[in-house]
């Protein structure tokens, strides 16, 4: 299965793979979910790695295990989650819904952590 995506005014064929990898590099997108994720909620692939992503900067979660994102939702997944929001004093359910205050507070901690990796440096 591919996707028709236009380019300026190319028009090429992608895989759904791509397409999710081209939806991520939008900055905008990919902290933005289109689903909760957590136990007993929808847990879009899409959705649940996008959150393994994020949780595996931070070390939390199945990231490491799997060497990457997976998309399906673990148990490290829900305890990283967990942990996160403790540590940032969230109401912890495991829990994080589109626009809610884990997925804000994991934004802004990787806008710090970005903005904290690249200042100062320049290319060589």
């Amino acid at each position: 299965m591919s996707v028709s995506r236009s380019f300026a005014s190319v028009s090429i064929r992608v895989h759904p793979w791509q397409e999710f990898l081209i939806d991520c590099a939008r900055p905008a997108s990919f902290f933005s979910l289109d689903g909760p994720v957590g136990p007993g909620r929808r847990n879009d692939p899409r959705d649940v790695i996008k959150v393994q992503s994020l949780l595996g900067n931070g070390d939390l979660g199945s990231f490491g295990r799997y060497q990457g994102p997976q998309g399906t939702l673990q148990d490290e997944d829900v305890d990283g989650i967990k942990s996160w929001q403790s540590r940032n004093r969230l109401r912890v359910d495991g829990v994080l819904n589109p626009g809610g205050e884990t997925i804000r507070s994991l934004r802004k901690s990787m806008a710090a952590w970005a903005t904290k990796s690249w200042s100062g440096a320049s290319p060589s």
